[in-house]
């Protein structure tokens, strides 16, 4: 063997359902210039078709390629943890039966990974290809400088490259999850500063009515889920004072309207409410009736901001530095990290509120703020009239870095230390991505209809 060629690649292909594009998956792999690898097919759940494919490839190549099948359904993390305890490689890398690799994919990670010896975690560029393989748009990702820049861009999960005795000293990948094994590694070497990215599409990313990653609510979920965990393992908010300050502007009685029998402000209370780890929440309201309600009710603490403080143009920003500052000189209390919770937006969960702490303590920001995903196709004034802002739309983008996000207003936080008098945010900021139908901010009647609708049939909408 080749000197070039001694290390070893691990690649394992889950199968479920995409017998369509099983076989060119499987044959970007037999195709590949760099040749010491091994191939493992799982079929997850019986299927007969995709069974008769791998087998096939099997007998072709008996010392290459071995198959598993899975008569009951494991998931996408059971299938990677049966790949990792079978494999003899030095590199381990996860392929979905619907991608494909470019040829020289394997060759570029060798060559990369000898040159970067301290790299644990390296992932490419990569093709959106739609269902007839042809290329829609190449991904660029933002180039890794140092550990400062592996804020929040994890890796895409599949076709990423990791050193196969890291990821066992790690524990393989956690099987309480369902989907977003990348997003739990990436977070496993996020202190480490061994990950970085060849800047070069190394292979094709199928975007078509079946692929996982359109399933928003089911990926979201996973990464408030491993967030959580891993904040709860490390510690990272261990002696932590959290303060939760409520915006409660009662204009026009807003908040004691009532959605589906409860009170505007209930919604956003209630989730509060359910928080773990919070030293302390504080209502800054304009209506002694709000500070009355949420005394009794909530047994939550509060006051009644100076009246410039409630009108249209005043930032968030300064209704936080201004609560600060009350608490400080009244109650001598000053938290570690500062939260805001916009009483209008009934939709938000308890979960996506903890979201945006952990995220604050796991990625170091100086500040994180919800958002929701823009999908609308946008244009731009050009010499010859209307120009698309991207030649692919946006509902094809889904969840990656290209994408553009919008600021909900439901929900912020900060480290207490970089909030100043007109600006909480600081330098670097972090988000946390929401659906859209969860970001609905109240401001007139269509807004109650739609939070009343939303809110009546919520499990429907999960899984749109």
């Amino acid at each position: 063997m080749n000197n070039n060629q001694k290390l070893k690649i691990t690649v394992y292909i889950p199968n479920h359902n995409y017998d369509s594009y099983f076989k060119e998956a499987i044959t970007s792999v037999i195709n590949q210039t760099y040749k010491n690898w091994e191939l493992f097919l799982i079929i997850d759940g019986y299927n007969k078709n995709s069974i008769e494919i791998g087998q096939k490839f099997v007998n072709q190549y008996q010392n290459k390629i071995k198959l598993f099948i899975n008569k009951k359904k494991i998931g996408l993390r059971g299938c990677a943890n049966l790949a990792l305890k079978n494999s003899t490689g030095n590199f381990f890398t996860r392929l979905d039966a619907d991608d494909f690799f470019v040829k020289t994919a394997f060759n570029e990670y060798i060559k990369f990974f000898r040159k970067n010896k301290k790299i644990d975690l390296a992932y490419s560029d990569y093709y959106y290809v739609d269902n007839a393989s042809k290329v829609i748009e190449r991904d660029l990702s933002n180039k890794i400088l140092n550990k400062k820049t592996l804020l929040n861009l994890p890796a895409h999960g599949a076709c990423s490259f990791v050193k196969t005795k890291k990821l066992k000293a790690v524990g393989g990948y956690n099987t309480s999850f369902d989907a977003q094994d990348g997003y739990e590694l990436w977070l496993n070497l996020l202190k480490s500063n061994s990950i970085s990215n060849i800047q070069k599409p190394l292979f094709f990313y199928r975007q078509h009515d079946k692929s996982m990653s359109r399933n928003e609510a089911k990926i979201l979920g996973a990464k408030r889920k491993i967030k959580r965990l891993h904040v709860y393992k490390k510690k990272l908010l261990k002696n932590k004072k959290i303060l939760v300050i409520v915006g409660a502007r009662n204009n026009n009685n807003i908040l004691f309207r009532k959605i589906n029998k409860k009170f505007l402000i209930d919604y956003s209370l209630t989730s509060i409410r359910k928080l773990k780890n919070i030293s302390k929440v504080f209502i800054s309201t304009d209506d002694q009736k709000v500070l009355n309600f949420t005394k009794k009710k909530y047994k939550f603490d509060g006051y009644k901001r100076p009246g410039n403080l409630s009108l249209e143009f005043v930032t968030i920003d300064n209704i936080i530095f201004n609560s600060l500052k009350f608490l400080k000189k009244n109650k001598k209390y000053s938290p570690d990290i500062v939260v805001f919770v916009n009483s209008n937006t009934p939709c938000i969960r308890t979960e996506n509120i903890q979201e945006v702490i952990d995220s604050l303590v796991i990625f170091k920001s100086d500040s994180v703020i919800s958002v929701y995903e823009d999908l609308d196709l946008h244009f731009k004034h050009s010499e010859k009239g209307l120009k698309k802002i991207y030649d692919r739309m946006h509902h094809q983008l889904r969840i990656y870095r290209d994408a553009l996000f919008v600021d909900n207003r439901s929900i912020r936080a900060s480290l207490k230390k970089v909030i100043k008098k007109n600006n909480m945010l600081g330098n670097k900021i972090g988000h946390c991505l929401m659906r859209r139908m969860e970001s609905i901010n109240i401001k007139n009647n269509y807004d109650f209809w739609l939070a009343s609708k939303y809110l009546k049939e919520r499990k429907k909408f999960e899984n749109i």
